[in-house]
């Protein structure tokens, strides 16, 4: 829909002259499938059927889980969902189906300073970018590598109160802090994962 409009004040006995304006877009659903298999080698069906079909189970919903985040976090759009990362502006562009990753800021602290910058962009409506959207507490998630979580936020982000106890993860802007492998080492992602959309679809042999 369209960015935010304002009404118009005036008398009480005045007649009503703002007019709003509305508008739907249309968005085109690309149906991929998402799969996986596995071998079982005899000695694993000697180990009894409640086993087996435990076992076979959790390994490929494990598979099946981790390639779904990854398709959220950095898919590139080809025959996979359009990555968290990715640019999908109108000026974007993509190649043979694959969207470009959106452009890289420096974060060389995670200070008020910094953090607060990249979410006065993200504020930016994308519709409208001279008009602002709030982003409210709870809206943000802040995504990053194992490997920079152990070594960089963790130790940025925690802190000993009085009492002697620690607390951890406390940003100074209100985001939820998630661990992901799905990106690489040196880099983040700052972003309100309530504006992504992904739908499931279920495949018959009568269609979706």
């Amino acid at each position: 829909s369209k960015p935010g409009q304002m009404a118009k004040w005036g008398k009480i006995t005045s007649a009503i002259e703002k007019e709003l304006s509305g508008s739907l877009k249309e968005i085109n659903l690309t149906l991929c499938k998402l799969s996986a298999f596995m071998c079982i080698s005899q000695d694993l069906v000697d180990l009894g059927p409640q086993w087996l079909d435990q076992y076979v189970r959790e390994t490929l919903a494990e598979a099946i889980a981790m390639t779904l985040e990854t398709g959220v976090v950095d898919g590139t759009g080809k025959d996979e969902p359009i990555g968290m990362t990715r640019d999908i502006s109108s000026t974007a562009s993509v190649q043979d189906g694959v969207y470009p990753r959106q452009t890289v800021k420096p974060l060389l602290e995670l200070s008020p300073r910094a953090l607060g910058a990249i979410v006065a962009d993200i504020a930016r409506d994308p519709l409208d970018p001279t008009k602002a959207r709030t982003v409210e507490p709870g809206d943000l998630i802040f995504l990053c590598n194992p490997f920079d979580y152990w070594k960089r936020v963790m130790p940025a982000t925690t802190y000993r109160k009085p009492d002697g106890t620690w607390i951890r993860d406390l940003l100074p802007i209100p985001a939820d802090i998630m661990q992901t492998a799905a990106l690489e080492e040196g880099r983040a992602l700052l972003g309100m994962p309530s504006k992504y959309f992904a739908g499931l679809g279920v495949y018959s042999k009568k269609g979706v």
